[in-house]
């Protein structure tokens, strides 16, 4: 570290460890700026974390940004108090990046980028998205945190567009992806072709319909085929022709809990916590508050697990799979499965302990790895210190639900 930054540090009352640190709360507060190697590129933000290597800061726009260390070159205090962006600012700065071929508009919690027309309804299915899940957890007495950033969501007119916006986002693309969530600029960014909703309208013709209610209220669930591209973003492919209604339900969900700190932007996240909420609250009956239990049933990965449970899962292996993500990897629709099957089954049995699981998670796992034994250690303190019974409950609980 260079001596000006290590100066600077040392008059905010940072104490650098060797994969953590810790700065005082009034100090985290403060809005500062690092400058960056040759190109004296600067970066403006709230001191979010950091190691021996990095530096992370909080842009005021709710981007992260990810500064080396040794390359900073430059360091200072711009205010002693970090404000975020306002929606109006945040829409002026879309505005700069996107250009006016495109509508941006605003919700209570979003800033919404699509092609003309079709803005206002992208804003309010999210906004839906964010109500749904809130409102889950409030009626069980659990108050989540409000998000500290407006979020934002840009929906693309065509494949090429999104491709390209995969790109220079940093997003491997493959065939079939439709959307994703990125935690390092906390942006769902996905692509809706102009053949899916009819939004043209004419002199003589009704205005476009609001078809936020019908598409995210109501209706059945419909097979998604999901998968985890990368560590750092979180997508969704789909394989049916019900892209928008799955797409902006699985990518919005993220963003939420990433927004209400159910998740770290920072952390080395578990796939099966993030997907597993994402994949229960896919169900109209998880997001309408059914108490009928058949109803909220995600029905696709409910067979799925079914199936795995019955042939092919492992005796005992509940413990693996908390402590590692192997099986998204050997075996992705296996793991999908039962990732919803675990969350569905703590959020039916007790939701509480639940939620605080999550929240332990986002902090101890913020800004390092988080170890197997960590993540062993968290589940036995929070859930259930068996593991042999909480699995064996757990497979029970399934056994006996019907589609």
């Amino acid at each position: 570290m260079c001596r000006v930054l290590r100066s600077y540090f040392l008059i905010f009352g940072c104490m650098l460890m060797a994969f953590g640190w810790c700065v005082p709360r009034a100090q985290a507060d403060s809005l500062v700026e690092m400058t960056v190697g040759k190109s004296k590129e600067s970066y403006q933000g709230r001191v979010e974390g950091q190691n021996q290597k990095f530096c992370w800061l909080m842009g005021q726009d709710g981007i992260l940004h990810q500064v080396p260390l040794k390359e900073v070159t430059n360091f200072r205090r711009v205010s002693p108090q970090f404000k975020c962006l306002s929606t109006l600012q945040m829409k002026s700065n879309l505005y700069r990046e996107f250009g006016r071929d495109y509508e941006i508009a605003t919700s209570a919690h979003y800033v919404t980028v699509a092609p003309p027309g079709r803005a206002s309804t992208y804003a309010k299915m999210f906004d839906l998205v964010y109500r749904q899940f809130f409102n889950y957890f409030k009626i069980r007495g659990m108050n989540l945190e409000q998000p500290e950033f407006t979020m934002v969501s840009i929906v693309f007119p065509d494949e090429k567009s999104f491709v390209e916006y995969c790109k220079r986002d940093g997003v491997r693309y493959s065939q079939g992806l439709r959307g994703y969530y990125q935690p390092r600029t906390n942006r769902v960014a996905l692509f809706i072709p102009d053949d899916r909703l009819s939004f043209k309208t004419s002199a003589n013709s009704r205005p476009a319909p609001d078809l936020s209610q019908q598409l995210l209220g109501t209706g059945s669930d419909f097979p998604t085929t999901t998968s985890f591209q990368q560590p750092n973003y979180y997508a969704n492919l789909v394989a049916v022709d019900d892209e928008l209604r799955n797409t902006i339900i699985h990518e919005g969900t993220h963003q939420v809990a990433f927004n209400m700190n159910l998740h770290s932007r920072l952390g080395d996240n578990p796939r099966w916590i993030v997907e597993g909420l994402a994949t229960v609250f896919e169900s109209p009956g998880v997001r309408n508050s059914s108490r009928v239990t058949s109803d909220k049933l995600n029905s696709e990965r409910f067979l799925w697990f079914k199936d795995y449970a019955e042939s092919r899962r492992p005796d005992q292996s509940l413990p693996q799979f908390i402590v590692s993500d192997d099986l998204f990897q050997s075996s992705s629709l296996d793991a999908y499965s039962e990732a919803w099957a675990l969350s569905f089954y703590l959020l039916e049995t007790r939701p509480r302990q639940y939620v605080d699981y999550l929240k332990r998670v986002s902090t101890r796992s913020n800004g390092r790895l988080y170890t197997p034994d960590e993540r062993l250690t968290d589940f036995q303190e929070v859930i259930h210190h068996s593991l042999p019974k909480v699995e064996m409950d757990y497979l029970r609980f399934h056994a006996k639900l019907k589609r």
